[in-house]
């Protein structure tokens, strides 16, 4: 979830992990993940979820190997697979051999072992998995004829029943540090603002920030006006967080003098609202409501004559779990209207209706030459 901790698993414990399934009888392993990813734009699903899936996988989000994980594991399956010829020559279980309290052999062979003696020269196909699962202790086991130290929690795989090509604590991979640094496109590729920024009043450039004054309401040809109050998902079709309501309001000198004498102003009223609604009152921010389907009621301020009022819906996230997801829906429920007016409440939610969906600046030429990233690797030995 956003803000909660990254997730990171030890490349010893996840090595442990594998090497125990193989040791008792395990045969096919599924990594999840075993490269990383990013769920771009709006598949994170939500609400509130983050867009890396890097999961620490051995292979990263931007395709770097992460050492020592990726190293790690590559000679963990190295030796597993010398291991094969012993694997796939039992027919049945391992042979189990009980070390200690918390110690155990797994002995694959086409015939059957005695793991009192040594192994060598009696002609049988033999792997071994020698596994300690104390968390603290090393230990020190005694099998085909001669003694073994396994630290803890590891698994120690002998591809010959004698001498260990791997285990799983002692982490022979190279270690690597990546380093992110943001920065700036190129002096070269830096475009005027007027280029950048088409028909937007109030931009400019400045050092490796680009700022723009926001256009809210309805600004562009994709606009449409329709009667009624539509809901925020099947306007969007799910391309956009972002919704504009507008319609218009004339107030006459009555009104105005109504208020004055009453030290009191109007207010907008949504029966409920789903996760945020901005309420602006001929283009001034009059007010916010954040919630999951909250009421939301605004005092506005409007002037004698034809007022604009506009609202924007914004969701953060959409739900991806539980019964009737789909049904959920988004921006806003029941009655908009306003109260306070000298001749009764006026009801909008069936007026004419303006719509304009997303952001100006939510434009994808904007993230590509806003967003550098520059990528480092120091490699350990």
């Amino acid at each position: 979830d956003w803000g909660g901790p990254l997730p990171h698993r030890p490349a010893e414990d996840s090595a442990f992990a594998v090497a125990r399934f193989y040791q008792r009888g395990g045969s096919f392993q599924n990594y999840y993940m075993y490269f990383g990813g990013t769920n771009f734009a709006r598949t994170a699903g939500g609400p509130l979820q983050i867009t890396s899936y890097d999961y620490d996988a051995p292979v990263n989000e931007y395709g770097f190997l992460r050492q020592p994980k990726w190293g790690h594991l590559k000679d963990l399956h190295t030796a597993i697979k010398l291991c094969e010829p012993a694997l796939i020559a039992v027919d049945g279980s391992p042979q189990y051999v009980k070390l200690g309290s918390m110690q155990e052999a797994h002995v694959y062979s086409n015939g059957k072992v005695q793991t009192n003696r040594s192994m060598t020269g009696n002609g049988l196909i033999c792997s071994a998995f020698l596994a300690n699962i104390d968390e603290h202790k090393y230990a020190s086991v005694w099998i085909f004829g001669k003694s073994y130290n396994l630290p803890p929690w590891s698994v120690s795989i002998l591809p010959d029943c004698e001498n260990v090509a791997f285990n799983t604590a002692r982490v022979g991979a190279q270690t690597s540090i990546f380093t992110f640094e943001s920065g700036s496109p190129s002096h070269s590729s830096r475009h005027k603002p007027s280029l950048l920024l088409p028909g937007v009043h109030g931009s400019y450039f400045s050092g490796t920030w680009w700022t723009s004054k926001e256009i809210f309401g309805t600004w562009g040809g994709e606009s449409f006006a329709t009667q009624g109050i539509l809901e925020h998902l099947n306007v969007t079709k799910d391309t956009s967080d972002y919704l504009w309501y507008t319609t218009s309001v004339n107030i006459s000198d009555e009104d105005v003098r109504f208020w004055s004498s009453k030290g009191d102003l109007p207010a907008l009223k949504i029966d409920q609202i789903r996760d945020v609604a901005r309420v602006f009152v001929n283009g001034e921010l009059a007010g916010s409501q954040v919630g999951h389907w909250v009421s939301l009621k605004q005092p506005v301020q409007f002037v004698q004559g034809l007022n604009k009022l506009t609202l924007l819906s914004e969701i953060v996230g959409l739900q991806n779990y539980g019964a009737f997801l789909e049904k959920d829906g988004a921006g806003f429920r029941g009655q908009v209207k306003l109260t306070g007016l000298p001749n009764g409440d006026i009801d909008l939610t069936h007026s004419v209706w303006t719509y304009q969906v997303k952001h100006w600046n939510f434009q994808p030429h904007l993230l590509l030459l806003c967003s550098h990233f520059d990528a480092g690797v120091q490699t350990l030995h």
